[in-house]
């Protein structure tokens, strides 16, 4: 079985939908049958996420309050 993860452990990622655009570590993946979630920690919490919930790049326009 090969396995094609889109991140590596270690690696900082952010998540699209965190308006505060904190980095967050990659610590794992969650296998499953059909789908894969990206584990990331962020301080002392853990979290598992779909693979377009994350990206490589910060998105800074979305720390901004337009209000």
């Amino acid at each position: 079985m090969n396995l094609k993860l889109k991140y590596k452990i270690g690696q900082i990622v952010y998540l699209k939908t965190d308006p505060d655009q904190f980095g967050r570590l990659v610590v794992g993946y969650n296998l499953r049958y059909g789908h894969n979630l990206v584990v990331l920690a962020f301080a002392e919490d853990e979290t598992a996420h779909y693979e377009f919930e994350v990206s490589e790049q910060r998105n800074i326009l979305s720390t901004f309050d337009l209000n």
